[in-house]
């Protein structure tokens, strides 16, 4: 007791005008799973913060997450910990730490929250993981193809997809339309394939040669009749063949009259591809396609012929005839759309944008017909329209599926892979763990970098004078070691870790650095500055607002730009737990944002619909994202009566209704019951567990660097990096041991 009493008095010496008794700072707010969370704790502590007094929580459930804590000094500490694969709104915390504000001293229950969001990356991922190639059809592999065009996935798809040809075609269901995929695919992966077949089977007469063929039992005249039009031939005993030339009437009739004939047929060839008819036959000349050779057109497969031979620049078949028959005969959202991406007809356009739903999805065909959502239908209105605002809340709606699918996928294999093809491969995600989050060095820098996305990337680790580049495969690690020169006396830099796909943007992250010379001993420093750098982010933490229902309604938060320099081309977006009651953010993109300006930004909603809304809004640029919560509960018309007499409950702070509430007299009433929200008392033991691991891996750490510095012989950097590679070697990455 006499020991908590002196410092006790001593703390309150050192600390008697603090205000701010104890801050949470985040790198970002939000985070995708698997990259590394970075936070500094600073305040006025009594005695050490300790890691039984840090949290995790989702939704006021912990989370034992194995973490790392580092003491700076007695005033700031580091924490970092690569996040979980838990999506939503999360928090850090800190449970009943002792602090000083102004003079009293206060026992501190504190959070600071972020947002895990699900990658799109999850998706692609589980597209490669459920390809059973032997078990899918040439449409399906194509679109999977389609979906995925890189690296072992896609050399394999193409493989199936070239395995699955019949002769000079695919067959399906609809082998147009199987066999325009299959094209499409493969000119993808500059592998094209002959169009020859998909070109003779459009319902065209004048490509090729016609010719009609019949055995006669004798000498005699005969006549071909086209049309009504009547041809005088005469046919000798034995096979006899006769070239006609078809006329440009839209449905041609061809018939034999001849008395002793057998065996009639009307026979097409085009670049070697022979087909026959039986007479009499009946040619379609109406420029469209079918679900097969030459029969009956239906939209849908003129289409995707049409899209297949535009995309490969066939000029052999009379496209604009077809484009124009597609424009006349569309009916559903894939045809309209279709449409407009062969035509750019202003008028199929304006059907699209008029029958988006407004949670962003399409159905199969105009909303006056069904609401019902489709994600063939979105995708392809997606691919056609060219509108900001439209493909942005129909890849939020595609994005709302995947966000809710336990699976990390769209829906089946079909649906995965063709939501996947309304996203570019710049946008799939990478997703790098950095170890460790902060580092004490004197002489070199050791970092670990883990990539758990689902393509290659390419980093550099820089810091001081020394950089280095390396390339880290799919769920591979690498280990860089950096240089740093010998410094006369204590000081702070950054090392910068730079990296991207070979097609996204490039994103990063800052690892905090506290040199030392090498004659002095690792410990606490003094400082009085932020070790997590200024970068974008809103002022405010966190939104929570409560409205009656009304029409529109307005929210405004500002972002800021802490770092430096200036950030451009910022986009503002919300995400899908607000999508039913936003109406538009203004602005939704900011050209430049100067180093400290401010911007304010407006949030308008649709008040009119009663409920509780969660989601985020966040501001993204070239990699930087930031994220805040937002909480809006929308309720009905205040009533004059209390909530007692509406026979409901005002739920505490603690308690959360499980119905939407109604705005009483008194207060936000409950009409269904208050529950509890608790979080746990005390550490979870498997924090425990956590915490013993990192203790080992860095006893391990500083037990191979001890052996070394025994050694006479000055270590080299290839030793060391050789030691440290062989530890990660036996385990899982990222785990510690």
């Amino acid at each position: 007791m006499k020991k908590l009493f002196l410092l006790l008095f001593f703390a309150l010496i050192l600390f008697p005008n603090v205000s701010a008794c104890i801050d949470i700072s985040l790198a970002k707010s939000s985070y995708l799973p698997g990259e590394t969370l970075q936070a500094e704790i600073t305040g006025a502590f009594v005695k050490d913060l300790l890691m039984d007094s840090i949290f995790f929580y989702k939704q006021n459930n912990e989370l034992p997450l194995v973490f790392n804590l580092e003491k700076i000094s007695n005033s700031k500490f580091f924490v970092y910990v690569k996040t979980p694969k838990s999506y939503g709104i999360h928090s850090l915390g800190i449970k009943n730490v002792l602090c000083i504000e102004n003079g009293t001293l206060k026992d501190i229950n504190k959070e600071s929250k972020f947002t895990i969001k699900k990658p799109l990356a999850y998706a692609f991922d589980w597209l490669e993981k459920n390809a059973a190639w032997q078990d899918l059809n040439a449409k399906d592999t194509a679109n999977a193809l389609l979906a995925f065009p890189y690296g072992n996935f896609s050399e394999q798809a193409r493989d199936s997809l070239l395995e699955k040809k019949t002769g000079n075609y695919w067959n399906g269901s609809n082998s147009v339309i199987s066999t325009s995929l299959a094209l499409i695919a493969l000119n993808k992966m500059n592998s094209p394939s002959n169009a020859d077949w998909l070109v003779d089977a459009q319902n065209s007469a004048g490509k090729g040669v016609w010719t009609v063929v019949f055995e006669a039992g004798s000498d005699e005249g005969c006549s071909i009749i086209i049309n009504k039009e009547i041809k005088e031939i005469s046919a000798a005993a034995g096979e006899n063949s006769f070239d006609i030339a078809l006329p440009q009437d839209s449905s041609i009739n061809i018939s034999l009259n001849c008395s002793s004939a057998s065996n009639a047929k009307l026979t097409h060839v085009y670049k070697g591809i022979v087909t026959s008819f039986q007479l009499p036959a009946a040619i379609n000349n109406e420029k469209c396609w079918g679900s097969g050779y030459k029969i009956k057109c239906d939209a849908l497969s003129t289409a995707y012929a049409s899209w297949a031979l535009k995309e490969l620049k066939n000029n052999d078949a009379d496209l604009s005839a077809a484009i124009k028959w597609i424009g006349s005969n569309a009916k559903t959202t894939e045809e309209k759309a279709f449409s407009y991406i062969l035509s750019l007809n202003s008028q199929d356009k304006g059907w699209l944008l008029d029958n988006q739903a407004k949670e962003g999805y399409w159905a199969e065909s105009g909303l006056a017909s069904s609401n019902k959502s489709s994600i063939e239908a979105t995708v392809f209105a997606l691919k056609a329209v060219n509108d900001e605002n439209a493909i942005l809340k129909g890849k939020s709606w595609l994005l709302s599926i995947l966000e809710n699918n336990s699976q990390n996928s769209f829906g089946n294999f079909q649906e995965t892979s063709l939501a996947l093809q309304a996203f570019l491969l710049s946008e799939i995600e990478p997703i790098l763990a950095i170890t460790p989050g902060i580092a004490k060095t004197k002489t070199s820098l050791v970092i670990i970098l883990e990539n758990n996305g689902v393509l290659p990337v390419n980093a550099t680790v820089s810091a001081l004078t020394s950089s280095k580049s390396v390339i880290i495969g799919k769920n591979e690690f690498k280990v860089v070691n950096i240089s740093i020169p010998a410094q006369q006396s204590v000081t702070s830099a950054n090392a910068k870790v730079v990296y991207s796909t070979a097609f996204s943007s490039a994103f990063s992250y800052s690892i905090p650095l506290i040199l030392f010379p090498e004659k002095m001993q690792i410990g606490e420093i003094i400082e009085n500055y932020s070790l997590i750098p200024g970068n974008l982010a809103f002022v405010e933490k966190e939104v929570n607002k409560s409205f009656e229902t009304g029409s529109e309604k307005n929210i405004t938060i500002t972002l800021k730009n802490y770092a430096s320099s200036e950030i451009s081309n910022v986009s503002i977006t919300s995400s899908w737990g607000l999508f039913e009651i936003k109406k538009f953010i203004e602005p939704s993109k900011i050209d430049i944002l100067g180093a400290g300006q401010e911007v304010s930004i407006v949030l308008t909603i649709d008040a009119s619909k009663t409920g509780t809304y969660y989601g985020t809004i966040e501001a993204s640029s070239q990699g930087t994202v930031a994220s805040i919560p937002v909480s809006i509960i929308v309720a009905g018309k205040k009533s004059e009566k209390n909530c007692s007499e509406l026979k409901g409950n005002i739920c505490k702070t603690d308690e959360s209704c499980d119905k939407d509430v109604i705005s009483a007299a008194d207060g936000y009433c409950c009409p269904g019951n208050c529950q509890k929200i608790t979080k746990p008392k005390g550490a979870n033991p498997n924090r425990w567990i956590g915490i013993l691991m990192v203790i080992l891996a860095v006893a391990i750490v500083a037990f191979l660097f001890w052996k070394l510095q025994k050694k006479k012989k000055k270590p080299e950097m290839q030793d060391i990096l050789q030691k440290i590679e062989e530890k990660y070697s036996k385990q899982t990455p990222g785990q510690a041991k």
